[in-house]
């Protein structure tokens, strides 16, 4: 059985960037809201962004409503860079006019219109939480981070100056505290983080720490390194996590909503870029998948609060022969949810024999585990396809493995079995099933005595010391593998369901009679017609939803 695993990967990739921008142009998916617009930014619940359409200014739209309205139209000659929200607190930096550039901001429950910071220095919003505002000044050599509560609009506070050899890359703000990396030397980065009122602390600094950005949830720091890393850093226990996220492809603009982070991956020189994508990061599952943007816009901003992800895409479209052509800006919000490897992708407009799309599930199987799946045994044994590929990541020893989730199994790409029968191998789901359930300590998984003998209606085996007998015995002799054995033969069974790993006993939960091999569940259906009265556990689907997806 051939696995041609290079032309699927590059396959796979062209089909998901194609469907992705068949979603984002023609048929957004559900929940997701699309608009003219650019530099976005979201608290989890509102989406504001800025518009140049008539009437130009800032714009707004609730979760759940996907309305947008105009919250600030600026007066002539007055322009708008950046835009921050949190609950009916919309800030904005504007400059032009009399040439003061200033922070301001409007209350979307009053209406109320006022001023955060003006000043004739340089001045650049870096966010807010709650009722506190988070931005620089640069005046000449000097720059400051500064922060000013909206409830009690008390003077400003400086929380660092930064020094004249340094520069101010990237800033976070989270309840009263706040998190920034400033770049030394043009390659050495240092990352603080303070308590607004109290001193700086130094979390890390060397070559290349923080360079492509960082971002702050709760005690959650997460950064870049030049490396292609992303570190996570838990600001109480002061332990870092590290995470290979860009496959030696630089990453940039890390974000995240505390479980899931997200980061730009598209490896771009300068701003000439393919096509623009970003990486999420599963924490919870150590899940790795990628979601395409379906364009070759040169810029990407990201940001991920709550259960909403949000990216503007603007600049320009390169051509053949490097030229630009015109585009027009917009601005994503989705919930997170949409795009995780579990969710439905549209429909195909076309057919390939590369890849099956299932309607049923709204999920493709391509070239070696589509192959594995029509020659194993197909619905019966594996069911409906429940996500798209993505990477499962163990950490000790470390490996990055292709994987897919089914109804009844999980597919994993084995690379170093390349040309082998075990190139795709199943997950041990009904090992994993058991002990999630903690079912391990119930008497029927307690291995037999070793000499417990065989019968005509029941085969032990000493390896788990369990027996298989009667309708499941004949049940997991008659499916296997397609290995090219005559028939179905003992390693193929084997190697589809594993060793049992219980007796047969009754389910607490379903009150069927089951029993667990190494990778599936048996059940015993006696209302259900022949062949139909031993079925196998849609142990995916459970290990899925455990996941939250």
């Amino acid at each position: 059985m051939r696995r041609h695993w290079r032309l699927r990967i590059i396959t796979l990739a062209l089909l998901l960037m194609s469907l992705s921008a068949e979603g984002v142009r023609a048929a957004p998916s559900p929940g997701e809201f699309v608009a003219t617009g650019y530099a976005p930014a979201t608290d989890g619940t509102t989406v504001v962004w800025l518009s140049s359409e008539d009437p130009a200014g800032v714009y707004a739209m609730r979760e759940g409503d996907h309305e947008p309205f105009l919250v600030y139209a600026p007066p002539p000659q007055i322009g708008i860079d950046k835009v921050g929200i949190s609950g009916d607190l919309v800030v904005w930096q504007q400059y032009g006019g009399d040439g003061i550039p200033a922070v301001r901001g409007k209350n979307l429950a009053t209406g109320h219109e006022f001023d955060v910071a003006i000043t004739e220095s340089f001045e650049y919003l870096r966010g807010i939480f709650g009722t506190t505002v988070l931005w620089q000044e640069a005046q000449g050599a000097s720059t400051s981070l500064k922060a000013r509560d909206l409830a009690t609009m008390a003077p400003p506070v400086t929380i660092r100056t930064i020094p004249a050899d340094r520069l101010l890359l990237d800033a976070a703000i989270w309840e009263d505290r706040v998190a920034w990396v400033e770049r030394e030397n043009y390659e050495r980065g240092l990352i603080y983080v303070a308590t607004i009122g109290d001193e700086p602390i130094l979390v890390q600094e060397g070559i290349a720490f923080g360079l492509g950005g960082l971002d702050l949830v709760e005690n959650l720091l997460v950064y870049t390194m030049s490396d292609a890393r992303v570190v996570v850093h838990d600001l109480v226990t002061e332990q870092s996590q590290v995470l290979f996220v860009g496959d030696q492809v630089s990453v940039r603009n890390p974000r995240t909503n505390g479980r899931y982070i997200f980061v730009d991956t598209s490896g771009c020189h300068g701003y000439r870029c393919s096509v623009r994508e970003f990486v999420g990061y599963d924490r919870e599952t150590d899940s790795r998948f990628t979601v395409p943007t379906g364009n070759t816009l040169t810029e990407l901003v990201l940001m991920a609060r709550g259960d909403m992800l949000v990216w503007g895409q603007w600049g320009g479209v390169w051509g053949a022969g490097g030229s630009e052509s015109s585009a027009v800006p917009e601005i994503h919000a989705v919930p997170i949810s949409s795009v995780l490897p579990s969710a439905p992708r549209p429909a195909p407009s076309d057919s390939s024999t590369a890849w099956r799309y299932f309607p049923e599930t709204g999920h493709y199987l391509s070239n070696g585990f589509k192959e594995y799946w029509e020659e194993s045994g197909g619905l019966p044994v594996f069911g409906f396809p429940l996500t798209e590929e993505f990477s499962q990541i163990q950490v000790n020893p470390f490996t990055i493995r292709t994987v897919q989730y089914l109804e009844r199994q999980r597919f994993e790409y084995h690379p170093e079995h390349a040309g082998t029968p075990y190139e795709v191998e199943l997950g041990r789901l009904g090992a994993e099933d058991a002990a999630r359930r903690g079912l391990l300590d119930n008497l029927a998984f307690a291995p037999l005595p070793g000499d417990t003998p065989n019968d005509a209606n029941c085969t032990f085996f000493p390896q788990t010391g369990h027996r298989l007998c009667f309708g499941f015995k004949e049940y997991w002799e008659s499916h296997g593998l397609e290995f090219g054995d005559p028939g179905v033969s003992y390693r193929e069974s084997l190697a589809l369901f594993g060793y049992p790993i219980s007796e047969e006993f009754t389910d607490p939960d379903t009150g069927l009679t089951v029993q667990y091999f190494e990778r599936a569940r048996f059940e015993f259906h006696p209302d259900n017609p022949e062949p139909h009265r031993v079925l196998l556990g849609r142990l995916g689907a459970d290990l899925v939803t455990a996941r939250g997806w």
